[in-house]
């Protein structure tokens, strides 16, 4: 018994032990899975992490450097104007100096009475020139020898005493009268010393014995009278040039009569660093003889002064003239002197741009000075221009990756724990993906903002019009961005361009992987759906051109309609109606003819017709509208054969077709070549946007139009001459045949949401927009994209805040035209709030803006208000859709909005 046991107990000990084994084995396999697991999940953060600073290093590259570049192109345009300003006004100083001697030389034609003569009414003709050229004070001072001196000083005194009637004290000197120089060294109550009784010696060296005393000034009487301007060494060297060329014309018989520029002085009116400004006298029938000079003064603080606006800080201008140089400081557009020498900052050596002030075709003497004035950014000045956006994008891109990989494991913890059964799975999913959708899509959405906006700043710097321009040009650059740095820096746009697409592009794969994870797909963008009714298209025409009477009138435009070619057509069918153009115009055989189609779409095709000829049709010109009937395509077969319409009110009806009315809109304005009229309904088309548009206008609007008119299944073409000769639109709408629908084709508007603009014309009114989050970076960003639209924002932190300010806006009659909700907020959600805006009675155009996408969510939104919803992140072209779609504009006449609900995914 016992042997026979004994292998049975072996037998079941052995088992027992290849259980134990196996059930270890398991608990290993186990083991291993969840390390596996782990170790994936692990590797899943850390990729993630390196994903994070991978895109927040490139993120804060590319958004730091194009803010230097943003700060170079300003500080170009601001210092370009700034000199161009700077060289005009010393030209007209200039100028104004060679205009009072030329009137002076005419005036007083004789050289021989010189210098006993005196100029009448010089001051009044001196201020006169002053107010004209932008100059300073002016003064006459004639040429005298030492032996005329005598002479000259008891003519001055007599003029102004018994001619002029100035005071006894005027032109008198402590010394007495007489023409007079200052030395400190005297101890006198004014400095001043005869010049006479040097004999006409200068301190400096003159080689001409000669003085050159201020006889008549522009603000009579003034203390500067008599002073010999000859025996300042500034001011003599110039004059010694005018004698000089009066000599060389005496011997050469080539006068020139060239002005002069002093070197840097300190100018006694004012005590400001200037220069002189002077002009030789020659009498205009003895031009030989140089009689005297008109002297004037530049004040070099108030020529920079007008170049700049009162924001402008942070630019070096460093004037020099041959000898020395002095620096000014622009700091909130006051020009403040820095002190002697080139004191600009040498870290943008590079940057600096110049212009000579005194070379400007005007006529110099060889000894007068020359002026070269050079400007120069400083810190100062990128650092208004210098923001906390390169670093915000940083941390906004770790932050959420970093939270998209707890949320994920947070996610997978949850499902594990919770999830019981197939309800309660389905309940948590829910949850989820509300969560998710808000707090993931939330800070994506600032990233996507942000991102959008550099791209849209880039693409202006490079001279394209759109982003999807950009995307097109297939890495070439495009021929207006020649006009920006280098072609190295250009390329450096366009590559810094693409890694911010990249970025983008990045960040929305993150987006689509959350859609795919949470089973939502994206809302679709630009479907155009017809809403079609009966229509008469004529009177339709009639009514939509009236809106542009006054816009023709006020640019002077013969705005007209003609409908005698439809007369024409309606008598040689033998219309019952013949001659009668209202309501319905369609010949006998065709009195039934009506439009099955959508009114606010065709009317939205005449308005851009028309706005686009009145745009381009310059004053004076002509518009014509033209209004015909096109018999029927015999491939129709006389319009026997039916076409099936679903109306928007849910009515089937059959129609046949029996011809079309022909819209012809003609002006007079630039025309177009054969090579624009191929291109001109294309995407983002324009021609000389900056010249003809002033920079306005998207270039969509003739590319919605045709779209339009395609989809009703008519025509929309175009015809010009050439350049100059104008141009033709051609609207061709389809017409049915409609025997029993007792339609007069006369029909009201409804209040469903309509497009009565198109995006052309929504960029021309600016919106007022409300912009609610209680996120201070959503807003921020949300609102710099909207302005650089050219819409006018104001912000809201939450929703209690946003009806306080519709009230506001209401009840000062001054309301919004759009406001953007956020769902979820502190106090007072966006559904709570839209129900509130509704219930005191507004009709603003509202939007939330959400990462809650549910089908719930988005219906409640709805019925509490809301016209529309958008997911988050947001993007404009979908608002601006919605614009569209609903014919928002600035200056839309609001009607009672039925809150629509536009169909979303």
């Amino acid at each position: 018994m016992m042997r026979r046991a004994k292998p049975t107990a072996t037998k079941s000990i052995s088992g027992s032990h290849e259980s134990t084994i196996s059930i270890a084995g398991r608990m290993i396999e186990k083991t291993k899975s969840v390390d596996a697991v782990w170790a994936g999940r692990v590797l899943f953060i850390i990729c993630l992490l390196v994903v994070a600073g991978v895109l927040g290093f490139l993120g804060h590259h590319i958004l730091d450097d194009a803010e230097i570049k943003l700060a170079k192109k300003q500080f170009g345009s601001i210092a370009d104007r700034a000199l161009v300003s700077a060289q005009q006004i010393t030209e007209r100083k200039q100028l104004g100096a060679l205009t009072l001697a030329s009137v002076i030389a005419n005036q007083l034609p004789e050289s021989d009475p010189w210098p006993l003569v005196f100029f009448p009414n010089f001051a009044n003709i001196a201020q006169n020139i002053i107010a004209t050229s932008d100059g300073r004070a002016m003064a006459l001072a004639p040429l005298i020898s030492p032996d005329e001196l005598e002479d000259f000083e008891e003519f001055a005194y007599d003029f102004y005493y018994n001619t002029a009637g100035l005071p006894n004290t005027t032109g008198v000197s402590s010394f007495g009268r007489g023409v007079w120089w200052t030395d400190p060294e005297l101890n006198t109550s004014d400095n001043r010393f005869w010049t006479g009784s040097t004999g006409g010696k200068t301190p400096w060296g003159s080689p001409n014995l000669v003085h050159a005393p201020i006889f008549e000034f522009s603000t009579m009487p003034s203390r500067i009278l008599m002073t010999d301007l000859h025996f300042e060494e500034v001011r003599g060297r110039i004059i010694d040039g005018f004698i000089a060329n009066a000599v060389e014309y005496q011997d050469t018989g080539n006068m020139s009569t060239c002005g002069g520029f002093s070197d840097f002085l300190v100018l006694q009116s004012s005590q400001a660093v200037g220069a002189v400004i002077m002009h030789p006298i020659n009498p205009a029938n003895d031009s030989t003889k140089l009689t005297g000079i008109i002297s004037s003064s530049i004040a070099w603080y108030e020529t920079l002064h007008e170049g700049f606006n009162s924001e402008v800080q942070g630019i070096d201008c460093v004037l020099c003239s041959d000898t020395v140089c002095n620096t000014y400081s622009v700091l909130e557009g006051n020009i403040e002197f820095k002190g002697p020498g080139d004191l600009h900052q040498k870290t943008y050596e590079s940057l600096g741009k110049s212009t000579n002030l005194t070379n400007n075709g005007q006529c110099l003497t060889n000894v007068s000075s020359s002026f070269n004035l050079t400007m120069y950014p400083t810190s100062a000045f990128f650092n208004v221009y210098s923001t906390s956006n390169p670093t915000i994008a940083t941390i906004g891109a770790v932050a959420t990756i970093f939270l998209t990989s707890l949320l994920f494991l947070w996610y997978d913890m949850f499902v594990r724990r919770d999830i019981k059964s197939k309800q309660k799975l389905l309940e948590a999913k829910r949850a989820f993906v509300r969560f998710v959708s808000h707090e993931v899509r939330t800070p994506l959405n600032s990233v996507m903002m942000g991102l959008t906006f550099l791209q849209e700043e880039m693409t202006k710097s490079m001279g394209y019009n759109s982003v999807e321009q950009v995307d097109a040009s297939e890495s070439e650059l495009h021929p207006l961005s020649k006009n920006v740095g280098t072609a190295i820096d250009r390329r450096d746009v366009l590559n810094f361009f693409r890694q911010s697409q990249e970025i983008h592009e990045n960040t929305q794969r993150a987006v689509s992987v959350l859609n795919d994870l949470l089973t939502y797909d994206k809302v679709e963008m630009g479907s155009m759906q017809l809403e079609r009714d009966v229509v008469s298209i004529s009177p339709l025409i009639e009514k939509t051109a009236k809106e542009f009477t006054a816009a023709a009138a006020q640019k002077k435009i013969n705005f007209k309609f003609d409908f005698s070619r439809l007369e024409s057509d309606l008598e040689k069918l033998g219309s019952k109606q013949s001659g009668h153009v209202s309501p319905i115009l369609y010949p006998a055989t065709v009195d039934a003819c009506q439009s099955l189609c959508d009114d606010v779409r065709i009317a939205q095709v005449v308005r851009n017709l028309i706005s686009n000829a009145i745009k381009f049709t310059r004053e004076g010109g002509d518009i014509t509208l033209s209004v015909s009937y096109v018999m029927p395509d015999t491939s129709e077969k006389n319009g026997l054969y039916e076409k099936r319409f679903t109306l928007k009110r849910g009515e089937e009806i059959s129609a046949s077709p029996c011809g079309a009315l022909r819209l012809d809109v003609s002006d007079s304005g630039v025309g177009m070549t054969n090579e624009q009229l191929a291109v001109v309904f294309g995407d983002g088309v324009q021609f000389n946007a900056n010249d003809l548009q002033k920079g306005n206008g998207t270039g969509l609007g003739l590319h919605i139009a045709k779209g339009i008119m395609e989809l009703h299944g008519g025509k929309l073409t175009a015809s010009s001459e050439g350049l100059g000769t104008g141009t033709t639109f051609s609207m061709v709408t389809p017409l049915y045949y409609l025997p029993n629908t007792g339609n007069t084709g006369i029909k009201e508007d409804s209040p469903q949401p309509s497009t009565s603009e198109n995006p052309e014309d929504l960029e021309t009114g600016p919106l007022r927009v409300l912009v609610v989050d209680d996120a201070p970076m959503n807003r921020k960003l949300l609102s710099r994209l909207l302005k650089n639209h050219d819409h006018i924002c104001e912000e809201a932190d939450d929703g209690d805040v946003a009806v306080d300010m519709v009230q506001a806006s209401m009840e000062e009659g001054t309301p919004f035209d759009t406001v953007l909700l956020d769902n979820e907020m502190p106090r007072l959600s966006g559904p709570l709030a839209a129900k509130q805006m509704r219930e005191m009675g507004s009709d603003v155009f509202i939007v939330g803006v959400t990462g809650n996408l549910l089908p719930d969510d988005v219906q409640s939104f709805k019925k509490c208000g809301a016209n529309a919803v958008l997911p988050k992140p947001f993007k404009l072209a979908a608002l601006e859709q919605l614009w569209i779609e609903y014919g928002v504009s600035s200056d839309h006449q609001r009607h009672d909005r039925t809150v629509a609900t536009v169909h979303s995914d």
